[in-house]
């Protein structure tokens, strides 16, 4: 799954090695960030959290939400990897109204 060094560059885990082993298997890498994110969430740890997220390649759909609810200032505040949203929307998406 992580390397050692893989690991000391990621944000704090709140899932438990087996449950993010499980997880990698049925969705890959981006369920366990996305349940990563939840678990820092719950926890309180809303830095961690938002770092987990920026790890994902969030949908189109997912980012045009976000907008719509937080705004552009959300996405760009929180860095949010906005590469699907660009593709799909076209370049500057997010400065349109």
């Amino acid at each position: 799954m992580l390397t050692t060094t893989q690991a000391a560059q990621q944000p704090k885990s709140y899932l438990a090695t087996d449950r993010r082993a499980r997880l990698f298997k049925e969705g890959g890498e981006e369920l366990v960030y996305l349940a990563e994110s939840n678990a820092a969430g719950k926890a309180g740890d809303e830095d961690a959290a938002w770092e987990w997220m920026r790890k994902i390649e969030l949908p189109a759909s997912t980012l045009r939400y976000a907008k719509a609810i937080g705004g552009a200032g959300l996405i760009r505040r929180q860095n949010l990897n906005k590469k699907k949203a660009d593709e799909e929307f076209g370049q500057g998406w997010l400065d349109r109204g």
